[in-house]
């Protein structure tokens, strides 16, 4: 079991070193460093994601982006590539680019996933995986900053209703120091007690 550990773990270790070496030959730069507009954080309030990932492609091929200044541009050890405020990506460097922030996530073998958020306290996340052609939401709902539900919820492509499940509650006390897993009832009881007072 050890030797099949040690030769996973030595190919890994060789193909990490090939791709480093490429990267830093041919000049590939990566947008880590940079502000480049986010589809994930884009698409938050629809379930059709890909406008938001034309946007994103755009940025990068149109060099829509803008290094974040810093000490890091400046120290050697921190920036070797020796990216400057006003560099632009090379071609290999925008294909490079549009595979690691948009194109893999869609191929990813646990679907794509994007922030959804409606403003009035819920927050989650909503996942498509296209082999199911399934939409999933992960939802966060808070009250009182004591009072946190958190349900999940799935659709298919061309259904209209949304089928809820995992539902869970909990109590927090007010400080955040613990949490209490509790029954819808209790949940709903210690809510009313929370808002008559």
């Amino acid at each position: 079991m050890r030797n099949n550990t040690k030769e996973v773990f030595s190919f890994r270790t060789l193909v990490s070193k090939i791709r480093n070496y490429l990267i830093k030959k041919l000049n590939i730069h990566n947008l880590h460093q940079a502000q480049l507009w986010d589809w994930r954080e884009g698409a938050k309030e629809t379930l059709n994601p890909i406008p938001a990932m034309i946007f994103t492609l755009k940025n990068i091929w149109r060099d829509e982006y803008c290094w974040i200044g810093g000490t890091w541009i400046n120290d050697a050890e921190m920036n070797p590539s020796g990216i400057t405020k006003d560099m632009k990506l090379n071609f290999l460097s925008k294909c490079h680019c549009s595979w690691i922030y948009v194109f893999s996530s869609i191929f990813s073998k646990y679907g794509f996933s994007w922030r959804y958020g409606d403003g009035l306290g819920r927050y989650g996340y909503t996942t498509f995986k296209w082999w199911l052609l399934t939409y999933y939401r992960t939802h966060t709902y808070w009250l009182h900053d004591k009072f946190e539900e958190k349900w999940k919820e799935k659709k298919f492509l061309f259904s209209n209703n949304w089928k809820k499940y995992e539902q869970e509650y909990f109590i927090h006390c007010s400080h955040g120091t613990w949490e209490k897993e509790v029954s819808e009832e209790k949940f709903q009881a210690e809510l009313e007690k929370w808002e008559d007072c």
